[in-house]
């Protein structure tokens, strides 16, 4: 059986490139463990990586001094230890970064933060940002003209917004509408954690179609006043309505009889003739 002495020193550094991918690969993997806090899981996979690190050194003697502890280890041994290293450390990554998708890590929060469709920001009790969205850097920076820095620059910029942005009156809290139309709801809050340390919450939130809902509201109660107002009057003159009917019928009921008693008194007239 060929030993690692008896190869050719192009085919010993070829060897030697496969272990030092190998640990390469198996550093990796340990820093995922590491990452995921997987302390115990990563202190047993150190065993081969430590293992393929401490063997390079002694096959790589062997390359020009043809000496080495190892020089006479079948080749063919090297390369299937080599495999079952690979396929094993391939075999953990693929899993370890399945259960890292289904894991809740600082990153993740982070993403799922940046998405909101809310706006949201943590201010510290000096007024630095502590902790914002991306949605919130978008609006302060609409309502600013410039990028969110301090907490008493976007409350001026909400009582007093730059060109274009309009500021809407509402029991709710600040409100403003956009260049594009859709109107926000600023409300502020303060917040403590488990540490006792305290913050100032800024949440934005998108209340277009509530804002639109509410105007068509008013202008249906604009409209329903009308309709009420009209009401009252005709019930304010539904008196002298009814008085002026009564009157027209009584006046047609004598003028029934007047011209009922001249008509009798024609004929009587005309028969005496």
């Amino acid at each position: 059986m060929t030993g690692f002495i008896d190869l050719a020193n192009g085919c010993k550094t070829a060897v030697l490139a496969l272990l030092l991918l190998l640990n390469l690969y198996q550093f990796r993997y340990l820093f995922m463990l590491y990452r995921h806090r997987k302390i115990r899981l990563l202190l047993w996979n150190l065993i081969p990586a430590a293992f393929v690190f401490c063997a390079m050194p002694f096959l790589g003697n062997s390359v020009f001094r043809d000496s080495g502890v190892l020089k006479d280890l079948p080749v063919a041994a090297i390369l299937l230890i080599w495999l079952c290293l690979v396929i094993y450390t391939t075999a953990a990554v693929v899993s370890e970064m399945r259960q890292a998708k289904e894991m809740l890590t600082s990153n993740s929060i982070k993403e799922a933060f940046d998405t909101l469709p809310a706006g949201i920001c943590f201010f510290s009790e000096r007024g630095l940002p502590v902790l914002c969205n991306k949605q919130m850097y978008r609006l302060a920076y609409q309502i600013q003209g410039k990028d969110l820095q301090m907490l008493k620059e976007l409350r001026a910029a909400l009582d007093a917004p730059v060109g274009g942005v309009e500021s809407l009156q509402s029991k709710e809290g600040k409100t403003c509408r956009l260049p594009d139309g859709t109107v926000w709801l600023f409300s502020e809050n303060k917040t403590v954690n488990d540490n006792g340390t305290a913050y100032i919450q800024i949440k934005a939130t998108d209340v277009t179609k509530l804002h639109e809902l509410r105007e068509k509201l008013a202008e249906r109660n604009l409209e329903l006043e009308d309709m009420i107002t009209q009401v009252q009057r005709v019930a304010e003159n539904m008196a002298e309505i009814t008085r002026q009917q009564e009157i027209l019928t009584a006046k047609m009921r004598v003028h029934n009889k007047m011209g009922n008693c001249l008509l009798s008194a024609r004929q009587y007239l005309a028969q005496e003739l």
